[in-house]
């Protein structure tokens, strides 16, 4: 039986019509979880994303990228969450910790085919950066609040995306990496006005061989030589009862006291981030 041409055309209509409304609403992620995504391509392999308890689409939200040793190390693996702010959210139900559960994006990406010993890659910046940019679109993200973090590996790759795009971050908490830091560059007015003005705190291992006194101090100089507020020092911040109000922190930090999950498990680390949007400063 042939079907009548215009009731051909109509359909077809109905049907491209029903995929460009698929492809283009919105996610609608379940609040209060973790969702792993894959992608294509030889960049990154996919992202962890912690989606806030009482999501939704009617208000902007905090974004903290967290690079982490599954995260910027290593390759394609399962979404297991074995550290970080992800591992906070997802098995701590402190009442501190509450605001934290309820008020950030917390992305965690994973990349392709990097081992330690290669060092940070900086040709992946640019599509880590696209990547936040994805993120905040579809879920809403506030591109005047995108801090970042990283540690066990992941915080070589901080200082990595603060050298190429310092004026991204509303501010940067590095738990180490200083080899990488005492080399960084700036090489436009326009980032080193950026970096001028944006919050860090750091915090070193003070058992790390790769990140003598020498280094720390040299380090801590070469950030202020940009400009803007000088260090302050507040060792062990695991243990922190207040919520530090400085622009910039170098923290020395001993295992038995403060190590990178505690620090990460202090409610006052994610305030502090949270006194701070990029422009207005």
């Amino acid at each position: 039986m042939r079907t009548d041409p215009h009731l051909r055309f109509f359909i077809t209509a109905i049907l491209c019509a029903a995929c460009l409304f698929s492809c283009d609403r919105e996610p609608s992620p379940k609040a209060g979880t973790h969702t792993m995504t894959w992608l294509p391509g030889e960049s990154i392999d996919g992202y962890l994303l912690w989606i806030p308890e009482g999501y939704d689409r009617s208000r902007s939200w905090p974004l903290l990228l967290a690079l982490r040793e599954a995260g910027w190390w290593g390759g394609r693996s399962g979404g297991d969450i074995i550290s970080g702010p992800a591992r906070v959210v997802e098995t701590m139900d402190r009442k501190d910790l509450a605001f934290l559960r309820r008020d950030f994006l917390i992305l965690s990406p994973r990349f392709t085919g990097v081992r330690e010993e290669d060092g940070p890659r900086e040709d992946r910046t640019d599509r880590l950066m696209e990547l936040v940019d994805d993120v905040t679109r579809a879920y809403h993200g506030d591109p005047r609040r995108v801090y970042l973090t990283g540690t066990g590996g992941g915080e070589c790759g901080v200082w990595v995306c603060l050298e190429q795009h310092p004026d991204r971050f509303a501010a940067a908490a590095p738990l180490g990496g200083l080899p990488r830091a005492a080399a960084i560059r700036l090489d436009s007015a326009d980032a080193r006005s950026a970096f001028e003005k944006l919050p860090i705190w750091i915090i070193e291992n003070r058992d790390n061989p790769a990140a003598p006194s020498d280094l720390l101090i040299e380090t801590v100089r070469r950030i202020e030589f940009f400009g803007g507020d000088r260090f302050i020092r507040i060792d062990d911040p695991g243990g922190l009862r207040e919520t530090p109000r400085a622009r910039r922190i170098l923290s020395i930090r001993t295992p038995e006291k403060s190590n990178a999950e505690n620090i990460y498990e202090n409610p006052r680390f994610y305030r502090w981030l949270l006194r701070w949007e990029r422009g207005e400063r």
